[in-house]
């Protein structure tokens, strides 16, 4: 805690001010991790079954009732960019 201190106290910043903003932010990301992902409209089992094309022109039409893993990445950005070897 006196590191904590120390440091508002370098930053000109307001200790409680500080500590609330960083218990609001925790809050929010516990909540964005705990939202429960959209599920597909459709039986999972017959997913397996679906010719890809037809299962990718479902996702593309509705990306939101899927939960797809890319869409949360967080370094999706960085890896589009990155060159393949």
């Amino acid at each position: 805690m006196s590191e904590f201190l120390a440091i508002c106290d370098v930053c000109h910043a307001d200790p409680v001010t500080t500590l609330k903003r960083i218990i609001d932010r925790a809050n929010q990301i516990r909540e964005e991790q705990t939202t429960t992902p959209a599920t597909p409209s459709i039986d999972p089992t017959a997913l397996a079954d679906m010719d890809p094309d037809t299962l990718a022109d479902l996702i593309a039409a509705d990306p939101d009732a899927y939960d797809i893993a890319a869409l949360r990445d967080p370094n999706k950005d960085l890896e589009r960019e990155t060159p393949r070897d």
